[in-house]
């Protein structure tokens, strides 16, 4: 049971790799690059765009409802990750074992990807011809 633990364990290694070119490198060229691009626009920016996607990116004006947003984002998305691992661990059987890393891997990348859509919707926005 142990090894099927491990298994599983190894097998989230990969997104969690991809979590961290996202969370760093990524994240940074995307912010400089969007803030060229969206400078002269100034306050007309849509909603979602300076309440999500600026935030997420780290790249909106430092207030109290930026940080929390993007604690929020990236809290869940790193946490989620680790509570779903503390899950799968915490399983006695083995199809215990499977159907937490089955429903509980499919919920949390649901979620995820929610986020990141949202997310990328709200940078395409000012581009949008609405």
């Amino acid at each position: 049971m142990r090894t099927k633990k491990i298994l599983a364990s190894v097998a989230i290694f990969p997104w969690v790799a991809t979590l961290g070119f996202i969370f760093g490198p990524v994240r940074w060229e995307l912010a400089h690059t969007y803030g060229h691009l969206i400078e002269e626009l100034g306050e007309s920016l849509p909603v979602l765009t300076r309440g999500l996607s600026l935030p997420v990116l780290g790249f909106a004006p430092s207030s109290p409802a930026a940080h929390a947003t993007a604690f929020l984002f990236w809290g869940f998305i790193w946490l989620g990750l680790a509570g779903l691992v503390a899950w799968i661990w915490r399983a006695r059987t083995r199809e215990d074992l499977l159907d937490r890393f089955v429903y509980g891997g499919t919920l949390y990348a649901g979620v995820v990807f929610l986020l990141f859509t949202l997310t990328i919707v709200g940078l395409a926005l000012p581009f949008a011809y609405l």
